[in-house]
């Protein structure tokens, strides 16, 4: 195809723009070994500190002692530890609901194709019974 006779227009970007066979279109993209957002926090929150707590020193993870600070924040009578407290523990129900929920979706499902299964089971042997007889006669 010549240059001349090809029209430029959507989803048809010039020849020479193009991405040429084995070029990535973002050759520079992520560096290997980066890691997202989640990643880190989820690493950072199992480092391990340690607290004193009635008196006595001990190794716990960052999470638990965040935890444990809210907790202690609430029981003081800390408005927005009690706030944050209960939208935790009522997100946490939820989910164990939507859990449970889903767990009751799977068993009737398991029972809906163990159904079929024996339901297709029945018209296969039907159907070799049929052969068998047509080969017969």
């Amino acid at each position: 195809m010549r240059d001349d006779d090809y029209e430029v227009g959507y989803r048809k970007p010039p020849a020479h723009t193009r991405f040429k066979p084995g070029q990535s279109g973002n050759p520079k993209g992520r560096p290997k070994g980066t890691k997202n957002l989640v990643t880190d926090l989820s690493e950072e929150l199992r480092e391990k500190i340690i607290v004193t707590e009635g008196g006595k020193s001990r190794e716990t993870t960052k999470q638990r002692a965040i935890v444990k600070t809210a907790v202690a924040r609430a029981l003081k009578g800390d408005m927005r530890a009690i706030t944050v407290l209960i939208k935790q523990i009522e997100g946490m129900e939820q989910t164990t609901d939507n859990e449970t929920q889903n767990e009751l979706l799977s068993r009737d499902d398991e029972q809906i194709l163990e159904n079929f299964r024996q339901h297709l089971m029945e018209e296969i042997k039907a159907a070799e019974a049929g052969e068998t007889d047509d080969q017969t006669t």
